[in-house]
C-alpha cells in the first residue's frame, strides 16, 4: 500500500532514497502526480462509506481510533477502565504488545494494565475474557542485552554523564531431552560519578541474582577431586595453588585486583610481598573460604590454619570463631578423623594386674548453654590412678611373699566396734572420741610453733617495715610458707640465695633484678636456646613460676643454682601429671555429680574393679607361694573427690552396711576443698572485724567478700600474710613503747594474751589470727605430702572441726569424724596407702598437691581447650582429649587458678613476699582500732565515723546491732568441742556417731 511504510516501526519509509541512489526529477514528479490522484480517489471513496455508515450506527464510537461501531459490528469494552474498542483496534493492541502484559491502546488511559475484557455482539455481551497473567516483555531482555541496556538507562546517562550503565547479561544452553534448552539472565544497574548505584535494592538485587545464575559455572569446575587433601605450610600452600589454579581462584582474583592473568614469577619471588598478599588473600583464603561450604571436608587453607593454630593454643573461643568463619576446620571434624581410634582405646580399658590398686578421683565439669533457657551440659571427669605392682613394693607391698612375718601388717589398729561395746557411760564414750578429735599437745605445739615464727618475722622486719614507706618494695621470706623453724631457716635461704637483701634493720630491702622477670616480654619464637640459665631452655615453665599449679617444690629450689645438663631438662620436661602419677587416665561420664545414682555408678566402678581383680588373683594364686601377699584391693577401695559428692558417697555406704560396697571403701574428701571450707568458715564467724579491717584496702562490700569467701584458696595468699604482719607489728610497736626496750617475740605473744583476756575485741581478733596461721598449716601439709604432711593435716583438721561446728558446716564435720576415725583404726598397711598414695598426687614437675586439686587441674587441662560454653561436637571432642591429654609431653602453665578469674594474683615472688602499700593501710587501721594499744578499750569503727562503739568485757557490740558474747580466748577455742560433747549429753554414743551417721547427732 503506497505510504504504508511511514507506519514502519524503523522509520524508513519518509526518504526519497533507495538502494542509495537518489531518484530523478522526472520519476520524482511523476510519483507525485500519481500519490495526489490516489489521495483523491481515497477521500471519494471515503466519503461514500461514511454515509453508508451513518445508517447503521447508533452513535458507539471506538475511544481508541474515534471509527463509529454499526449496530451489527462486535467489539470489545476494555476492563477495568471501561473504554469500548473496535475489533481491529483490539486486535492491533493484542499484536503489538509482544510478551508484555496487555494495556488499553486509549493515550487518555496512560497504558493502564488491563484485567480482562467484555466481547460485544449486537450490543449484547456475549463473553466475558480474564487476563490470567502479565508476563513482561522479556525477549530484549533474554536476547538483545545491548537494547535493553540502552533502553534501561539511556536517560541516566544524559542526566548523568560521567555515570556508567552496566548490564549482567549470561546464557547457559543445557540438553534437555535431546532439545537445546537455553536459560538467560540480564541484569542492569547504574553507577553514578559518586559510585552510588541508582536504586541500591534493586541494584543489589540484581547483582545477587546474576552470581547466583553463574554459580554453577564457577564452583562446579572448582570442585576438588577426591578427599585426601595436603597439609601444607603456608608457603608451600602458596607455590600448591599457583601450580593448581581453580576458576573460582582466577575468578576472585580477577575481581580483587582487576587482573585478567596471575602473575606467578613475581607472586613466587621475594620481595613482591603485595601480590603475594593479594594472591593469598583472594585466590587461596577467600577461594577456599567459600568452597568450605560446598564440600563436606576441608581444603588446604584450612588445614594449614588448623596447624597454625594448634601451635599457637588459641583459646576455645578463638578456634570457634575461626571454624564459623571456615578459616579451620570445625573441631567435630577434627575428632571424628580421630574418633574411631578413641573409641576403640576406650573399649579396650585399663589393664589391671591382680596385686595394682586402682583409686577413682573425680569431679563435675559443666558447659553453659547458651539460649533462652540457658542450662548446664553437666559431665564428670575421672582421675583413673592406678598404682602399679612395682610401685607399691617401693612401699614394701609384695617384696615379702616368703616370709608373713615381714609383711606390713594388715590388721585394724583398733576394733572400734568392740570398743564400742564395752562403753557402758558417757565418759567412757567420750574418753574413746578424744584420741579422735581431741586437741593434743602435739597439736597446740604445732599451732604455737607457727604463731611464734610469724611473730618472730615481724620483730626481725621491723625497722623496715615500719618506716614512713612501711618498707614499700622490700622482699621478705615467704612468710605464707613459715610454719615452723625449719620452713623459715629455708625460705631465708632461698631469699638470700636469689640475691634479695634479707632487709634486717634496713629502711629498704633491695631486689637483684633476675632474669625471669623479663621471660614473658620474649616472643615464644625468639626465645633463646643455647642458655644455661633455662631461661628460654626446655624447662622454662620450671623457672617463670613456682610451678604450672602455683606451688613450690623445696627440692627444686634447693638445686636451682646448679646448671641442669639438657639430657636431664628433656628427662624431667618429657613426663606429664598423669604420667607422673602412674600412667593416670582420664574419663569422662555424661551425668550430673549432684544426683546420688552419678555417685553411685562411680562407686560400682570402683567396686567392679577391685572385684575383677579378686578374681584374676584367684586364678592365679596357686603359681605363688602359699604364703604371698594378697592384692592390697582386698583392704582398700578408694575413692577420691570433693565434699558434696564425697557426703553423698559416705551415707550411701552407711546405707548399704557392705551388700554391695565393700567395706574397705574409703571416699577421700580433698584438702583443697577442706582448705577453702575452713577459709570461708573462718570469713563467715569473723566477718564483722575481718570486714572492718579489710576495708581499709578493699573499698566495696564484692571486693570485701572476694576476701572473706574466697571460690580459690589464693585468693587470700597475696593479702592476708600482710594482714597478719600488721597485726604483730602492731602489737610489738606497742609493747615496745610500753617497755621502753626492744622485746621478743614471747612477750608479744603474751601481751596479745592478756589484752584477749580483758577484752573480748582483742580475743576475736587473737583467735582469728590463730584460724588463720591453721589454714596456712594446713595448705602447707600438702607442700610435704607423705607421712608427714598427712600429721600436719590431720592437726589442722582437728582445729578446723570446731570452726565448722560453731557456723554450722555439718557435712565437713562428719566427713572429717569420718576420716579421723578411718585413719585411727585402719592397719598400717591401709595407713601407708593413704599417706603416699591416696592424700596427695604428684604434678609433672614432682610437687605434691591435694588428690583432689589434681582433678581440677584436669578440668583446667580441658577447659584450656573447650571453654566453658556448650557447642556442637563437644562430647566428641571431650572424648578425644580424655584419652589424648596423659599421653602428651609437658604441660602449659598458663593458668593459674581453679575457678575465678581475679585469683591471678600470687602472694610473692618465686623467693620471697614483695611488701606493697598494703601493710601501710593495714598497720594504720589496726593501730586506729585500738586492738593491740595497752590501757585503752579497742575501738570498732561502722560505714559512718559516728559509729564508734567501745568493747566492754561482757558484750562486744558491732555496727549494725551485732552483739557477741564476751568469751576468754580459751572459752572460744572450746566452743566446737563443746558443741561435739552435747552429743554425748543428748544421750547418744558420740563413738556410734563417728561410726554411723553424725548428721543425726548434730541435728538432735
Amino acid at each position: 500500500m503506497p505510504g504504508g511504510c511511514s507506519s514502519c516501526p524503523s522509520g524508513h519509509g519518509s526518504k526519497r532514497v533507495r538502494d542509495g541512489r537518489e531518484l530523478s526529477d522526472r520519476e520524482a514528479r511523476r510519483r507525485a502526480r500519481s500519490d495526489r490522484a490516489e489521495q483523491e480517489s481515497s477521500e471519494t471513496t471515503q466519503n461514500e462509506s461514511d454515509d453508508n455508515v451513518a445508517a447503521h450506527h447508533d452513535g458507539l464510537v471506538c475511544a481508541c481510533c474515534s471509527q463509529s461501531i454499526a449496530n451489527t459490528d462486535d467489539h470489545v469494552i476494555i476492563s477495568p477502565c471501561g473504554h469500548e474498542l473496535c475489533t481491529l483496534c483490539t486486535i492491533k493492541s493484542h499484536t503489538c504488545r509482544g510478551q508484555m502484559a496487555h494495556v488499553c491502546p486509549v493515550a487518555s488511559c496512560n497504558n493502564n494494565i488491563s484485567d480482562g475484557c467484555k466481547f460485544m455482539s449486537n450490543r449484547e455481551e456475549k463473553e466475558t475474557l480474564k487476563n490470567s497473567s502479565n508476563v513482561p516483555d522479556t525477549y530484549a531482555v533474554e536476547n538483545l542485552p545491548v537494547e535493553f541496556l540502552a533502553e534501561k538507562h539511556t536517560n541516566d546517562l544524559i542526566e548523568d554523564p560521567e555515570g556508567m550503565a552496566v548490564v549482567l547479561f549470561a546464557a547457559i544452553a543445557t540438553n534437555v531431552g535431546g532439545q537445546m534448552s537455553i536459560a538467560t539472565i540480564a541484569s542492569t544497574l547504574f553507577i553514578g560519578k559518586d559510585t552510588a548505584m541508582k536504586d541500591e535494592d534493586a541494584a543489589l538485587a540484581s547483582v545477587g541474582k546474576f552470581a547466583a545464575f553463574i554459580h554453577p559455572v564457577i564452583i562446579r569446575p572448582s570442585m576438588p577431586k577426591g578427599k585426601h587433601r595436603p597439609v601444607l605450610s603456608p608457603r608451600e600452600l602458596m607455590e600448591f595453588r599457583c601450580q593448581n589454579m581453580r576458576a573460582i581462584d582466577i575468578f576472585l582474583y580477577g575481581l580483587a585486583t582487576g587482573n585478567s592473568q596471575v602473575d606467578t614469577d613475581k607472586i613466587l619471588s621475594a620481595g613482591n610481598q603485595d601480590h603475594q598478599s593479594n594472591f593469598l588473600a583472594a585466590a587461596v583464603v577467600s577461594s577456599d573460604v567459600i568452597m568450605r561450604g560446598r564440600v563436606p571436608h576441608p581444603l588446604e587453607c584450612q588445614l594449614m590454619l588448623k596447624e597454625v593454630l594448634h601451635r599457637q593454643r588459641v583459646t576455645g573461643e578463638f578456634h570457634l570463631l575461626a571454624s564459623a568463619l571456615h578459616l579451620a576446620p570445625s573441631k567435630t571434624y577434627q575428632m571424628k578423623t580421630r574418633h574411631d581410634e578413641v573409641v576403640k582405646r576406650m573399649k579396650n580399658g585399663i589393664k589391671l594386674n591382680p596385686r595394682d590398686l586402682v583409686l577413682i578421683l573425680f569431679d563435675n565439669i559443666g558447659y553453659k548453654v547458651l539460649g533462652r533457657q540457658a542450662s548446664y551440659d553437666q559431665w564428670i571427669v575421672v582421675n583413673i590412678v592406678v598404682i602399679t605392682e612395682e610401685e607399691l613394693k617401693k612401699l614394701g607391698f609384695y617384696v615379702h611373699d616368703d616370709d608373713p612375718s615381714m609383711q606390713i601388717s594388715r590388721e585394724a589398729s583398733v576394733n572400734w566396734e568392740e570398743k564400742i561395746n564395752t562403753a557402758t557411760t558417757d565418759e567412757m564414750k567420750q574418753a574413746l572420741a578424744e584420741p579422735i578429735i581431741g586437741i593434743t599437745q602435739d597439736d597446740n605445739n604445732k599451732l604455737a610453733e607457727c604463731i611464734m615464727n610469724d611473730i618472730q618475722v615481724a620483730i626481725d622486719y621491723t625497722e623496715t617495715l615500719m618506716n614512713d614507706n612501711h618498707g614499700v618494695g622490700a622482699i621478705l621470706p615467704r612468710i605464707d610458707l613459715i610454719i615452723n623453724s625449719e620452713t623459715r631457716k629455708a625460705m631465708e635461704d632461698r631469699k638470700t640465695r636469689k640475691g634479695c637483701d634479707n632487709g634486717d634493720r634496713s629502711n629498704q630491702a633491695t631486689v637483684t633484678p633476675s632474669f625471669t622477670q623479663h621471660v614473658d616480654l620474649m616472643p615464644r619464637d625468639h626465645a633463646p636456646t643455647d642458655v644455661t640459665d633455662e631461661i628460654g631452655g626446655n624447662v622454662l615453665g620450671h623457672v617463670v613460676g613456682d610451678n604450672e599449679e602455683g606451688h613450690t617444690d623445696d627440692e627444686e629450689e634447693e638445686n636451682a643454682d646448679h646448671a641442669e645438663t639438657e639430657a636431664a631438662a628433656k628427662t624431667r620436661v618429657s613426663k606429664n601429671r598423669y604420667q607422673r602419677n602412674n600412667g593416670t587416665k582420664l574419663q569422662m561420664v555424661k551425668a550430673d555429680l549432684n544426683k546420688t545414682s552419678s555417685v553411685e555408678k562411680l562407686m560400682k566402678y570402683g567396686a567392679d574393679s577391685r572385684k575383677q581383680q579378686i578374681e584374676q588373683w584367684n586364678k592365679i594364686k596357686d603359681s605363688l607361694p602359699p604364703t604371698a601377699e594378697e592384692p592390697v584391693a582386698m583392704i582398700m577401695n578408694a575413692l577420691g573427690t570433693d565434699g558434696q559428692p564425697a557426703a553423698q558417697a559416705s551415707k550411701i555406704l552407711r546405707d548399704d552396711d557392705g551388700k554391695t560396697f565393700p567395706k574397705s571403701t574409703l571416699v577421700s574428701f580433698g584438702g583443697l576443698h577442706t582448705v577453702m571450707k575452713t577459709l570461708n568458715a573462718n570469713g563467715e564467724f569473723f566477718e564483722p572485724l575481718l570486714r572492718e579491717v579489710v576495708s581499709s584496702i578493699r573499698d566495696s562490700l564484692d571486693k570485701q567478700n572476694w576476701f572473706l569467701f574466697p571460690s580459690d584458696p589464693r585468693q587470700r595468699e597475696q593479702e592476708y600474710p600482710l594482714l597478719a604482719l600488721a597485726h604483730y607489728l602492731v602489737a610489738y610497736k606497742e609493747l615496745e613503747e610500753v617497755e621502753g626496750h626492744n622485746v621478743s617475740a614471747k612477750e608479744v605473744h603474751e601481751f596479745m594474751l592478756e589484752r584477749g583476756e580483758e577484752h573480748a575485741t582483742c580475743a576475736f581478733a587473737l583467735l582469728e589470727l590463730r584460724m588463720g596461721a591453721i589454714a596456712k598449716m594446713m595448705r602447707c601439709s600438702e607442700r610435704l605430702g607423705k607421712e608427714e604432711g598427712v600429721k600436719l593435716f590431720f592437726t589442722t583438721l582437728k582445729f578446723a572441726l570446731r570452726l565448722f561446728t560453731i557456723t554450722h558446716k555439718t557435712e565437713y564435720v562428719c566427713l572429717g569424724c569420718d576420716l579421723l576415725l578411718w585413719y585411727y583404726c585402719a592397719s598400717p598397711a591401709q595407713r601407708k596407702i593413704y599417706d603416699n598414695c591416696i592424700f596427695t598426687q604428684t604434678t609433672s614437675k614432682g610437687v605434691s598437691v591435694f588428690h583432689d586439686y589434681f582433678v581440677e587441674l584436669s578440668v583446667k587441662d580441658l577447659r584450656e581447650y573447650t571453654g566453658k560454653v556448650y557447642y556442637q561436637g563437644l562430647g566428641a571432642e571431650l572424648e578425644y582429649l580424655t584419652a589424648t591429654i596423659p599421653e602428651r609431653d609437658g604441660e602449659r602453665n598458663g593458668a593459674r587458678t581453679l575457678r575465678d578469674k581475679d585469683a591471678t594474683s600470687r602472694s610473692s615472688d618465686r623467693y620471697g613476699i614483695r611488701i606493697n602499700e598494703y601493710l601501710g593501710k593495714l598497720v594504720r587501721k589496726i593501730t586506729e582500732m585500738k586492738l593491740w594499744k595497752a590501757g585503752e578499750d579497742p575501738v570498732v569503727r561502722g560505714e559512718k565515723t559516728s559509729e564508734t562503739i567501745t568493747c566492754s568485757s561482757d558484750i562486744i557490740t558491732l555496727p549494725g546491732g551485732v552483739e557477741l558474747p564476751s568469751l576468754n580466748l580459751s572459752s572460744i577455742m572450746d566452743v566446737g568441742g563443746q558443741r561435739l560433747n552435747v552429743i554425748s549429753s543428748a544421750g547418744i554414743s558420740i563413738a556410734m556417731v563417728l561410726l554411723k551417721d553424725p548428721r543425726k547427732a548434730l541435728q538432735s
